[in-house]
């Protein structure tokens, strides 16, 4: 009898261990989502200029703070992206680091180097907050400022 309550004792705390592994694990996958949402829309938005894919990056009624300004939704995400582009016609590279997540937050620096029309180069740094819900960016606060340039 008392082998068999501990086996019951052993099984249940096998179970409560392996639900708790399997709860983090997604918890994990959940956050390195949230990275690589944040990423995308630098990388293949701005600098990819695939504007098709505002609409599965963000929330309709998404909030986007650009210091100052202000957009809403995919359509706002867009016009970021062509104003970006109308301004460095020569193309922008962005690098990002040090990113971080948290529930359903994602921060991170980024750098940008970017290229007028005329040539001259000029870098931004900045540090992008982004609230994820439904698996679409709901919120983003983007903060930088010029580095260098010619």
């Amino acid at each position: 009898m008392k082998r068999a309550f501990f086996l019951v004792v052993s099984l249940v705390l096998l179970g409560v261990a392996m639900q708790a592994a399997t709860a983090a694990a997604q918890g994990h996958s959940a956050l390195e989502r949230n990275k690589v949402l944040a990423d995308r829309f630098h990388k293949e938005v701005i600098q990819g200029q695939n504007l098709d894919l505002v609409e599965e990056l963000f929330a309709a009624d998404a909030k986007i703070h650009n210091g100052p300004r202000e957009f809403v939704g995919p359509e706002g995400a867009r016009e970021i992206a062509v104003s970006d582009a109308e301004f460095f016609p020569g193309g922008m590279t962005f690098d990002h680091a040090n990113s971080m997540a948290e529930g359903n937050l994602v921060a991170f620096r980024w750098k940008m180097t970017a290229v007028s029309a005329e040539g001259d180069t000029s870098v931004f740094v900045g540090l992008d907050l982004l609230r994820i819900e439904n698996g679409k960016i709901a919120e983003l606060w983007i903060e930088y400022h010029a580095v260098g340039g010619r």
